[in-house]
């Protein structure tokens, strides 16, 4: 079995951690929207962006993607009533499709962020190798013009 390994400084998860990761935070975020409900509203999916947040922190994009669509299928299911039945309306609807919007850009964004953080790691090998095999002295001046 796959398991945690470092890469570059970073943890890479097995696909089955990640995907896992996701869909037990839905299913947990679904309990807590039903526990929950009196104290939640009107904010009832708060559990389902916090699940969304956390699978693309834990997983990257796709478990992200994975925690959008299960949440899409949970919110007719465990937060609009009748409690437990499939069922939407027109306002349901428009709901869903805002959350949906919403959880795209949160998860958009997150991907961005790792993007750049895997640009600035590379940045920092490169000049690290070149500081390490330069065969002569390597000095830096700041926009003062002072020794760093």
């Amino acid at each position: 079995m796959e398991t945690d390994t470092p890469v570059e400084g970073r943890i890479e998860r097995s696909a089955w951690l990640r995907y896992g990761a996701a869909i037990l935070l839905v299913v947990l975020a679904s309990g807590l929207a039903v526990a929950l409900r009196q104290w939640l509203w009107p904010t009832l999916f708060a559990p389902f962006y916090g699940a969304i947040v956390l699978a693309v922190w834990y997983g990257g994009l796709g478990p992200g993607l994975t925690a959008i669509s299960l949440s899409l299928l949970a919110i007719p299911v465990w937060v609009y009533q009748p409690i437990g039945a499939w069922s939407l309306n027109s306002s349901d609807l428009s709901g869903l499709v805002t959350f949906a919007v919403v959880s795209l850009l949160i998860t958009g964004l997150s991907a961005g962020r790792d993007r750049a953080e895997a640009e600035m790691r590379a940045s920092e090998r490169r000049f690290r190798t070149m500081l390490e095999t330069a065969n002569e002295g390597v000095w830096l001046i700041d926009r003062d013009a002072r020794t760093q």
